[in-house]
């Protein structure tokens, strides 16, 4: 599959790596950005964005911009979904997805 994984950390680092077919490609998308994500402590909260305009995708956390990307990728097949790594809890107090 084809994809960009959009990751913030417990150390308040978030970066984007890119998957062609299934393989990771190098170099990172947009590399280690430190101090974009508040450092996780059981009780802080991170606000994730994304916008996509065409075929360019922005990352957002907690309001600053991490970066854009190209997705030359055919949008009729594009999902957007999120995952959790590892032992932990998280919470989600509020989840949109908005078509404009």
């Amino acid at each position: 599959s084809n994809l960009y994984h959009f990751q913030t950390s417990g150390n308040g680092q978030s970066f984007v790596i890119r998957f062609n077919e299934g393989q990771f490609i190098k170099p990172f998308a947009i590399g280690w950005q430190e101090k974009t994500a508040v450092i996780g402590d059981g009780i802080a909260k991170n606000l994730i964005r994304l916008e996509l305009r065409a075929d360019l995708i922005t990352y957002f956390v907690n309001g600053k911009k991490i970066g854009d990307v190209s997705y030359p990728y055919d949008r009729s097949n594009w999902y957007v979904g999120f995952s959790v790594f590892g032992k932990q809890e998280v919470f989600f107090d509020d989840l949109s997805i908005v078509y404009k």
